[in-house]
């Protein structure tokens, strides 16, 4: 399943639901990309991949301060939600634990 279609398959699972709330996912941290924010505060984007394919999450500066130690290739669940601006989609995660 390409990655487009995978969110494709998040917005019909969660369309219609406030905030488009996102129960636990299971996933594997293949790329963590570190960025200052124009407040000069740390975020993240994390790409991130299940058995269905890839995806992008985002770790707004809050968030990123607890989760700071993350690795590639650590396993994780991800409680999060889903966010549209502009036509796009975000996923915002709001907690997130290391798996093993």
């Amino acid at each position: 399943m390409r990655d487009g279609d995978k969110m494709k398959n998040v917005r019909a699972v969660f369309m219609g639901t406030p905030d488009f709330a996102v129960p636990i996912l299971a996933s594997l941290i293949e790329k963590i990309n570190v960025i200052k924010t124009k407040k000069n505060e740390k975020m993240a984007f994390i790409l991130a991949s299940d058995e269905t394919g890839k995806e992008t999450l985002v770790l707004f500066p809050s968030e990123y301060q607890k989760y700071q130690g993350l690795e590639v290739n650590s396993l994780v669940m991800v409680n999060a939600s889903v966010t549209k601006r502009f036509d796009k989609y975000s996923i915002i995660v709001k907690m997130l634990k290391k798996v093993g």
